[in-house]
């Protein structure tokens, strides 16, 4: 397309077809290994997602599910955070009273799952 190009890290656009186009930064998103969700039924879960290596721990103590993994895990809703916000292979939920279910679903890249206490 005429009038785009990369400089140092932004995009930059001409006047095309009577729009102005403001340089934006390039935004790189970090590649998601998994997902974890605590719905209104405060059950846990955790999808893995196709075509990356996870190699996750999970430790439930009371009504606190944490979840360590060497991938990038998004939070897709319900009571989680991620207690250090500069490490996002680690997120911690709230979930349940009344004995939640803990569903781990790895994927597909010979993953390892280990759950603890």
């Amino acid at each position: 397309m005429a009038g785009l190009r990369a400089v140092k890290g932004w995009s930059a656009a001409a006047l095309v077809g009577g729009f102005l186009v403001v340089a934006t930064p390039d935004v790189a998103l970090a590649a998601v290994g998994g997902t974890v969700l605590v719905p209104i039924d405060g059950n846990f879960h955790f999808d893995g997602a196709a075509g990356f290596v996870n190699n996750v721990t999970v430790t439930k103590t009371g009504t606190t599910v944490t979840l360590d993994d060497v991938q990038t895990v998004a939070i897709a809703g319900g009571p989680c955070s991620y207690p250090n916000p500069a490490d996002d292979t680690f997120v911690q939920c709230t979930v349940g009273a009344n004995t939640p279910d803990v569903n781990i679903e790895p994927a597909d890249m010979g993953d390892t799952v280990t759950v603890v206490g």
